[in-house]
């Protein structure tokens, strides 16, 4: 009597069927997680930014230009420790058009690494992140897209 060992053509067809299946769902799945991931490290980035704006302006008659200005007044903030530049974005520091009290901190994602690709669950892109700070009679602070910074 002979013994069959191993398996058929048709059993590893399946496998692989089952397998490519599996991956299908989990690969897009687990990307969009990472890119949600280091979209909410880019916020607290974002917000650090911010925070040290808020110390220059402490000491200052205006809020910091750029991210080399941030120790340029009376030498008591020091120079900002958050460049331009992190793996997945690029910052940049937009100073107020008229006047001294408003500056707007923006991440734009690199294409590297697929942040670009980003989006927030009401299909809305996430690859350009603000933070925008206004010092009105109400001190509103606007964060757009809304549905990025809301996840």
């Amino acid at each position: 009597m002979k013994r069959n060992r191993g398996f058929t053509l048709i059993e590893l067809m399946i496998v692989v069927l089952v397998l490519g299946i599996l991956a299908a769902i989990a690969v897009p799945s687990y990307l969009k997680q990472v890119r949600k991931s280091r979209r909410g490290e880019i916020e607290g980035y974002i917000q650090q930014v911010a925070l040290m704006e808020e110390r220059y302006r402490a000491d200052c008659p205006a809020y910091g230009t750029s991210f080399g200005t941030m120790g340029s007044c009376n030498n008591n903030v020091g120079p900002s420790p958050y460049g331009p530049t992190t793996p997945y974005f690029t910052l940049s520091i937009i100073p107020a058009s008229t006047g001294t009290v408003k500056y707007k901190v923006e991440a734009v994602a690199l294409t590297t690494g697929g942040q670009d690709k980003d989006i927030s669950y009401n299909g809305s892109s996430c690859a350009t992140l603000d933070y925008d700070f206004g010092v009105t009679s109400a001190g509103i602070v606007t964060k757009t897209p809304a549905t990025c910074w809301n996840q």
